[in-house]
C-alpha cells in the first residue's frame, strides 16, 4: 500500500482559496524541492492540462500523463486529434499484464513522436495503450531513449504503478467508512484524514 508524502484537503469556500490548479501546483513545488527531478511524475487525465505540462517542461522533469481523447497534437507539422493520431499507426509492441485478480491483460502499443500545440518547440512521446477498456489509453511523456519498444515499456509500467495510489484512497474510504462520518468543520475533516494515515501507515492503532 503506498503512502502519499504530501496530501492536503481543502474547501473551495475557504479563506484564502485561489483554485484547485494552484492547490496541486503548490503540491507539485513540495515534490521538486523534495525530491530529485530524476523521479519520473506519473499524472491522470486531471493534469492533462497545459499549466501542468508547463511547470514540468520550464523545470525539466520527467513525466507522465494520461492524456485526454479531445487532445489535440502536433504530428508531421500538422495539427491533429490524439485518437485520429493513434489511428494512423499499427501496433508495434505488446506486453502483458496481471491485474489484481491474477488475470492476464495482453497490453498492445505504439509510440508515436509528437509535440503540444502550446509547446511546439519540445519533443514528446506519445504511448497509445490498447487493453485496459474499449479505447486506447493515451499517455504523453518527454521520457527519452533510443529504443522505442524500451520506451513504450517503461511509460506504460510507470503509469501503471500510479495506479495503486487509486487503491489507496478507495482503501482509506471503504476501510475506515471516510464518506460517513459527520463533522461540523473543515478542520475537523484534515484531522480525520490525518488519523486515518496514522493508522494506514501503522503508527496508531
Amino acid at each position: 500500500m503506498p503512502l502519499p508524502v504530501c496530501e492536503k484537503v481543502f474547501s473551495a469556500v475557504e479563506k484564502g482559496f485561489l483554485s484547485e490548479t494552484y492547490e496541486s501546483l503548490c503540491c507539485l513545488g513540495f515534490l521538486s524541492k523534495n525530491f530529485t527531478s530524476k523521479c519520473v511524475r506519473a499524472r491522470d487525465r486531471g493534469f492533462d492540462a497545459n499549466d501542468y505540462y508547463h511547470y514540468f517542461l520550464r523545470r525539466g522533469e520527467r513525466f507522465v500523463i494520461h492524456a485526454k481523447k479531445n487532445r489535440n497534437v502536433i504530428y508531421n507539422g500538422q495539427i491533429c486529434n490524439i485518437m485520429d493520431v493513434a489511428l494512423r499507426y499499427k501496433v508495434a509492441y505488446r506486453m502483458d499484464f496481471k491485474d489484481k485478480k491474477g488475470r492476464v491483460i495482453q497490453c498492445k502499443m505504439s509510440c508515436i513522436p509528437v509535440r503540444l500545440c502550446e509547446f511546439p518547440s519540445r519533443d514528446l512521446v506519445l504511448t497509445v495503450v490498447y487493453g485496459f477498456g474499449k479505447d486506447p489509453m493515451f499517455l504523453l511523456s518527454n521520457l527519452k531513449t533510443q529504443e522505442k519498444k524500451k520506451l513504450c515499456h517503461i511509460i506504460t509500467k510507470v503509469y501503471l504503478l500510479r495506479w495503486r495510489i487509486e487503491e489507496y484512497f478507495r482503501f482509506k474510504k471503504q476501510q475506515f467508512k471516510l464518506e460517513d462520518l459527520r463533522v461540523m468543520s473543515l478542520e475537523s475533516i484534515r484531522d480525520l484524514n490525518l488519523f486515518e494515515y496514522f493508522k494506514i501507515a501503522g503508527c496508531w492503532t
